[in-house]
């Protein structure tokens, strides 16, 4: 979970560079948004482990 909160950041970042680009600024929100959702808890992610 903790890489995918990474990669969520660095494509937000790296898609905020290209300001005036309608699809990089989607992007960027997109990622972002999706950044908001995963940080509130929203989704509980459980060990997939069975032992």
């Amino acid at each position: 979970m903790r890489l995918l909160i990474q990669w969520l950041d660095t494509m937000a970042k790296d898609m905020e560079k290209f300001r005036g680009d309608l699809y990089s600024e989607g992007a960027a929100k997109s990622y972002r948004l999706t950044l908001q959702l995963l940080e509130s808890g929203i989704f509980k992610v459980e060990d997939s482990k069975k032992e």
